[in-house]
């Protein structure tokens, strides 16, 4: 017998732990202001559920805390595009202007490459 993946046990006894750490919000370090609400999340299930957050959130920590940008090992452009938003969010200048330099030379070199 061949059960659905998404009415298994062990399927739902986890999205019960992770849905309780969102609202218990224990261990939460990432806080979200959005108008008057704030929202509390981890940013490690974040960045496992979603390659938005962990670009945006991982390189953008990384240039706020050491001013330049993490190694990226692949898909810099996917990266710089999303830190470009999220700098442009947070209102950080130069971060927005290293995105945009580093995507101006993407489009210039690949631009070049097609057959």
């Amino acid at each position: 017998m061949s059960r659905d993946s998404r009415s298994s046990p062990l399927l739902e006894d986890m999205q019960q732990h992770i849905g309780h750490l969102l609202t218990s919000q224990v261990g939460a370090d990432v806080m979200f202001q959005v108008g008057t609400e704030t929202f509390t999340a981890h940013r490690l299930v974040l960045a496992a559920r979603s390659n938005v957050f962990k670009a945006e959130l991982f390189a953008m920590l990384h240039f706020i805390y050491m001013d330049s940008l993490p190694d990226v090992d692949k898909d810099e452009a996917f990266v710089m595009a999303h830190l470009l938003v999220a700098a442009d969010r947070y209102d950080l200048e130069r971060l927005k202007l290293i995105c945009k330099d580093k995507l101006y030379t993407y489009i210039y070199t690949t631009r070049w490459q097609i057959p």
